[in-house]
């Protein structure tokens, strides 16, 4: 089921958080303007600037044209624009069923592995009877809300109401496994509101068949290729590890170790000690971790019966507590990790799997001062990973604000899949409307992330700064000119004659020196910043024509 990991929903929502931020150019006109600032971004145009034609409430019939005249390979952009977007696109594709078969298709991209971010929706089961908000087909969710309104998200998976454990499962198995043997990380989140089902999407039920949740089901995969060729048939055996915490509060709590509380600090690998006149050598960068945390060695022929039990007793002191909508609600993060070292001394790989704890209006649904406090703390941890998602998507920022909760800061190598790889199942109850529309929400903004994200904001804001020193040459030299009988063209000529001249225009000539300078180094990183952004589509757009 690798074809799920790689469809089309973040390849291109990058316009959808330009919307946001206000900062997507206005495309004024009728159908035609609408098609071309569209077309601008396709493969093979120098500009790849996105443009935001969904300010104007555009007639559906007319959207619909729209979605007619592109290619089935950018139709994912409209989707992005808008809800009116999303509909009129629903619309076209309902009376295109061959059309609708290719669009999933290209969804579905098989072949395209360099994807780092995925993220699916779950359902969770309704009573009998109960009124159906939600409908699903393939990799498309339908939400009706009170007002009748109907608004279509996509998503790398949609596991419908009947979807099994093994389902979900077998959708992330072999991408997991394969970076875990690369040597890469793996965080697999468990989000949604408080009642979703997404603690039983994660751990679910060891002691009845089929029930087993994601986490039990990845320690016996890992065990079966531990044990298998690629790994024992090649001579390894790696040393593996298992951590259990839990944050709670804004505190880090090691549930293998009767709930101690434990403090977060930055570790490295050290490669060479340092001495008196020789800085220390590190082997890799920084990364966060609990001081004192337990990790207990597993038995490679006993891992999954070892880790269900670790699992077991850590889950029994986890918090938990009642809320309106769940008798036994999880009141904290939940991090479980396994640590496989694949050489004794060397470097090792983590699998996290994460039951972050339900998102909930705090001072709405609280049932005590308690429950309030902790539901402060928890939307504080969930909106700080939004925030550290959208400076990364955005690039709108250098500093990302992991330190501003406990858990982005602990999971800070890996929530965002620029040093893992990242998979997210975000669990929906139809029967609370708004909490479904938010955990919808914030799971699409999840996954427009690019894989080279913290790398395409590192390059743009390199590009800002030499922007910023090209305008400050050039508003030096235009006020220089000011007061003189010169131009810019008239000095560039006086330039080439190569004469001597007096002081003042040598110094007219050394502002246009610096002014010219400093225009070609931000056309050198403009140019950088596009080939990096580019790398990625680059690299799906030849997969996909592999297919």
């Amino acid at each position: 089921m690798e074809h799920i990991l790689e469809q089309g929903n973040s390849m291109s929502c990058d316009d959808d958080i330009a919307e946001k931020r206000g900062d997507a150019a206005h495309v004024s006109g009728g159908g035609v303007s609408a098609i071309r600032a569209l077309r601008i971004g396709y493969p093979g145009n120098h500009s790849v600037q996105h443009y935001n034609v969904a300010k104007r409430e555009l007639p559906m019939p007319l959207i619909e044209l729209i979605c007619e005249y592109l290619p089935v390979t950018h139709l994912t952009k409209v989707r992005c624009l808008s809800s009116r977007f999303q509909q009129g696109l629903a619309n076209y594709l309902s009376r295109n069923q061959e059309l609708l078969a290719d669009f999933e298709n290209y969804l579905r991209a098989d072949n395209v592995k360099h994807k780092r971010v995925w993220v699916a929706v779950r359902v969770k089961p309704q009573e009998e009877g109960a009124e159906r908000r939600v409908a699903v087909h393939h990799n498309r969710i339908t939400v009706t809300d009170a007002s009748t309104k109907k608004s279509n998200l996509f998503f790398d998976g949609v596991f419908n109401e009947s979807a099994t454990q093994q389902e979900v499962w077998s959708a992330v198995r072999r991408p997991v496994l394969s970076s875990i043997l690369d040597r890469k990380h793996v965080c697999f989140f468990a989000y949604g509101q408080t009642g979703s089902g997404k603690t039983h999407t994660m751990f679910g039920d060891r002691e009845v068949p089929g029930a087993e949740g994601i986490a039990f089901r990845a320690v016996r995969s890992l065990a079966a290729m531990i044990n298998g060729v690629d790994v024992a048939g090649k001579g390894l055996t790696p040393i593996v590890e298992f951590s259990f915490l839990e944050v709670y509060n804004e505190k880090v709590y090691d549930l293998l170790a009767g709930n101690k509380q434990l403090e977060l600090a930055s570790e490295r690998d050290v490669k060479s000690a340092g001495s008196k006149y020789q800085a220390t050598e590190y082997s890799g960068p920084a990364r966060v971790a609990p001081k004192g945390l337990s990790r207990r060695t597993c038995d490679l022929n006993k891992l999954e019966e070892q880790v269900g039990d670790w699992v077991h007793e850590g889950a029994s002191t986890r918090t938990v507590g009642k809320t309106v909508f769940n008798e036994h609600s999880s009141r904290s993060h939940a991090v479980a990790t396994m640590h496989i070292i694949w050489e004794e001394g060397g470097a090792e790989t983590r699998m996290y799997l994460v039951d972050l704890a339900g998102s909930e209006r705090a001072g709405q649904y609280a049932l005590s001062a308690e429950q309030l406090q902790q539901g402060v703390n928890i939307n504080k941890s969930l909106s700080t990973m939004a925030r550290v998602i959208t400076v990364l998507s955005s690039g709108s920022a250098e500093h990302v604000p992991y330190r501003d909760s406990t858990l982005t800061w602990l999971l800070s190598d890996a929530i965002t899949g620029i040093n893992a790889r990242t998979f997210m199942v975000a669990a929906i109850n139809p029967k609370h409307g708004p909490e479904t529309v938010s955990t919808l929400q914030y799971a699409q903004q999840y996954s427009s992330l690019q894989s080279n994200q913290e790398e395409i904001n590192k390059v743009g804001a390199s590009a800002r700064k030499s922007l910023a020193h090209f305008q400050q040459c050039r508003h030096a030299l235009k006020s220089a000119l000011k007061d003189t009988q010169w131009t810019l063209a008239t000095l560039r000529a006086q330039v080439q004659l190569d004469q001597r001249e007096n002081a003042q225009t040598r110094q007219l000539f050394w502002l246009l020196r610096d002014r010219d300078r400093a225009e070609e180094q931000h056309a050198t990183k403009e140019r950088e910043l596009t080939a990096t952004k580019n790398i990625n589509k680059r690299k799906e757009a030849a997969l996909i024509r592999s297919d």
